[in-house]
């Protein structure tokens, strides 16, 4: 996907009609053979910025492990209300922070994750294509300005208004959203430095 998106290696020179055609044919074949999609988003400056006021990554985690926990959340919310009894939470391995998520699914959740390359799992290319074409509306939203052209933004939105005709969860986490969760949870404020 980031070639793809980078238009390097095997798509230099697609013309935006094969380009379109191919995101098209992905995003049908992805969601032919999906049943439930989860996901979480963590703003990362706003993270940052709760971070900077409150002891967050302490006591939540790396905003890796945020998204993580809170995909492992609504997973097992789903499998109860629809009495699923096992589940397997398999995750990308080598991401970034992956071992702090694991040590707080394990010492927090309870769950053992279990981590595989793409190559091991062919799903997390799916997954990639959903994160990929999902960032663009939401950095939109956000009003930052991602530099891609309007009809390309429009074939993005299109496809990601998809995820609505099939059972979808997730969520966006924003400075606010980090502000209510340590208050909420009593995560302590970090000293102001000394002046």
């Amino acid at each position: 996907m980031t070639d793809f998106a980078s238009k390097q290696k095997e798509y230099i020179g697609w013309e935006p009609d094969r380009r379109a055609q191919f995101l098209s044919d992905l995003v049908e074949c992805a969601w032919k053979y999906t049943n439930k999609a989860f996901s979480a988003t963590v703003v990362l400056e706003d993270y940052r910025a709760a971070d900077e006021r409150y002891h967050l990554h302490e006591e939540l985690g790396q905003p890796y492990s945020v998204c993580g926990r809170n995909c492992v959340g609504y997973v097992k919310k789903w499998a109860d209300k629809h009495g699923v009894r096992k589940v397997a939470f398999v995750f990308e391995s080598g991401d970034q922070d992956w071992a702090d998520f694991q040590r707080i699914c394990r010492e927090q959740d309870k769950i053992e994750p279990v981590f595989c390359s793409k190559k091991e799992f062919v799903p997390f290319q799916a997954a990639d294509l959903i994160a990929w074409k999902s960032r663009h509306p939401i950095r939109r939203s956000l009003r930052d300005d991602p530099d891609f052209t309007i009809d390309e933004g429009q074939r993005l939105l299109e496809s990601v208004h998809a995820l609505e005709k099939r059972p979808y969860i997730g969520g966006v986490f924003d400075f606010n959203s980090f502000i209510r969760i340590c208050k909420e949870g009593n995560i302590p404020l970090r000293r102001a430095a000394p002046q």
